[in-house]
């Protein structure tokens, strides 16, 4: 399970700079738009966190951040690959809040892309965050300097 700054921040990144299309996150409020136009769901469909050092309380989250890109149906895929290709220069080897990334992949195009009314994409981008046990319950854990 992806740790909760991180989803945060990468919810927070998308807010402040993304503007072609509605975001969701994992289980909001949000749903997809009625009228059938494109929208982007983030996933962060695997992670693993490793203790940095014996005795230490300092660990590394590593895992990766999966946009799913729901495109309209029949209109082929060059506003998906437009769209994708944003997305990997808002996320390509980035540190924001804590999260440092890696290089996404590139769009995934196959004959299962289709889901209703919408053609889907999917982008992976590779992220580890460092962070800290928190010092009491009601501070948290906190993201490592660095």
């Amino acid at each position: 399970m992806a740790h909760q700054h991180l989803i945060e921040a990468v919810e927070r990144r998308m807010a402040e700079l993304w503007k072609h299309s509605p975001v969701i996150g994992q289980n909001t409020v949000g749903e997809a738009p009625q009228d059938g136009s494109p929208y982007i769901l983030i996933q962060y469909p695997a992670s693993r966190t490793d203790r940095m050092a014996v005795g230490d309380r300092y660990y590394r989250e590593e895992g990766g951040i999966r946009f799913v890109l729901h495109m309209i149906a029949g209109e082929g895929t060059a506003r998906a690959n437009i769209w994708a290709n944003e997305l990997t220069k808002l996320f390509r080897y980035v540190s924001f809040d804590g999260v440092e990334t890696e290089a996404p992949t590139s769009p995934f195009f196959d004959d299962s892309n289709d889901a209703g009314g919408y053609f889907l994409a999917t982008v992976v981008v590779p992220y580890h965050y460092d962070f800290q046990d928190g010092e009491s319950d009601d501070q948290g854990d906190q993201p490592v300097d660095g």
